[in-house]
């Protein structure tokens, strides 16, 4: 987990995976046991977060593009798909000054 959270989930599973010298398979199973997510949902959220942390932080919407390809989406749409599945909102609703606290921010899955 930490290293996922260091890399603001831009690691690959494979890298992961060799890091601790684990097969996939008995990786998965021990990560998905300790945290409740497999170590690609994990990854996804805490991209997410990334983004998010990156969004509140912008001034224009126009910023959209530096903060999906700063967050390690592939690009506007990818990153926009993402937000909808993860929080069912939209980009621009991070946007407002009117956030939920810290602790407060969902995740849904479709």
């Amino acid at each position: 987990m930490n290293i996922i959270n260091q890399s603001a989930g831009k690691r690959s599973v494979r890298s992961l995976m060799d890091e601790v010298c684990l097969c996939q398979r008995h990786f998965e199973r021990k990560f998905k046991y300790n945290t409740g997510f497999t170590p690609k949902e994990y990854s996804r959220i805490v991209k997410f977060r990334q983004a998010i942390d990156l969004l509140k932080n912008t001034t224009e919407a126009n910023n959209l593009l530096s903060v999906a390809v700063n967050a390690g989406y592939y690009d506007v749409s990818h990153f926009l798909k993402e937000v909808k599945t993860l929080s069912g909102g939209t980009a621009e609703s991070f946007l407002s000054p009117t956030l939920p606290q810290e602790g407060l921010l969902t995740y849904i899955e479709k």
